[in-house]
């Protein structure tokens, strides 16, 4: 599966579009949205670490 079409990537961006809706319509403040945006980028990027330590037999 390419990279934009993998279920990460998919829900990092419905995340991060969920939290741009409730920002725009003032449900969450940008301190929350601030938040969200880091803790869902890092999940993504340890995400993807731990994935390639697997792929090349690492995580043994």
């Amino acid at each position: 599966m390419n990279r934009y079409g993998s279920r990460k990537f998919i829900v990092a961006l419905l995340a991060l579009g969920s939290a741009h809706w409730l920002v725009a319509t003032a449900v969450i403040s940008g301190d929350v949205y601030q938040a969200v945006v880091i803790a869902t980028v890092g999940a993504y990027i340890v995400g993807n670490v731990a994935q390639k330590a697997v792929e090349k037999g690492l995580g043994k």
